[in-house]
């Protein structure tokens, strides 16, 4: 898996991520691409990582399915979090 161990250091920047899907053998991975909303740990210590797309829908990958992932340098200026996500 792609991810370090300090992805949570790295929330609010832009990212793609391929991952496996289930369900159709003729397109067994999917992309997204967008900012780091979250990261989340289960109680088994299984970590979801949610992206925030540009539309403002959000998709959560497993880490476990993570087959690539890549930081993409944001130009324009500090990143400010989209009042959609909320104060928490």
């Amino acid at each position: 898996m792609a991810a370090s161990s300090g992805i949570e250091q790295r929330l609010g920047e832009k990212l793609s991520i391929l991952f496996r899907i289930e369900g159709d053998p003729e397109h067994p991975h999917s992309e997204v691409i967008g900012l780091l909303q979250r990261v989340t740990v289960d109680e088994a210590g299984a970590r979801t990582l949610a992206v925030c797309r540009r539309d403002g829908s959000v998709v959560e990958v497993a880490e476990a399915d993570v087959v690539r992932l890549k930081f993409i340098p944001i130009r324009g200026g500090p990143f400010r979090a989209p009042a959609s996500w909320g104060s928490g």
